[in-house]
């Protein structure tokens, strides 16, 4: 008996406070999106690891960033990059590696001179954008 009085008022509660969450989520997207700023980079770095190793590492950086900065990962440069990594007081040996790695990265890309494996660059993306998200939380 009790069940079936509970049960409605109960399946209420719960709707409402998936509605509410819901429309929480959606009001404040940038914020989830910044915060899943490493899980983002690295689901794209796997996506194009197999087709493009060099694009894949630049574009997971680029991703890492934009979604940090609540920008499309397509206008991030170098220089944009590098700014904001220096504004989150990241370690200048970590920048230098950041840039170290899209500039192997880009010549790969644009110039066809290959500095870094494919596969190298792809793992080293991966550990600075993890090493990254510990730094700018």
């Amino acid at each position: 008996m009790f069940l079936l009085l509970g049960l409605p008022p109960l399946l209420t509660l719960l709707l409402v406070a998936i509605r509410m969450t819901l429309r929480h989520r959606a009001a404040n997207a940038d914020s989830y999106r910044a915060r899943g700023a490493a899980k983002n980079a690295i689901h794209a770095l796997k996506r194009l690891e197999a087709s493009n190793g060099h694009q894949a590492a630049l574009t997971a950086i680029q991703t890492f960033v934009g979604d940090k900065l609540k920008r499309a990962p397509e206008t991030m440069t170098q220089q944009d990059i590098t700014a904001y990594l220096s504004e989150q007081s990241v370690s200048p040996t970590l920048i230098d590696c950041a840039k170290t790695l899209m500039d192997a990265c880009e010549a790969a890309i644009y110039a066809k001179q290959i500095k870094l494996p494919a596969d190298e660059a792809c793992s080293q993306a991966r550990e600075l954008i993890i090493e990254l998200d510990k730094v700018t939380r």
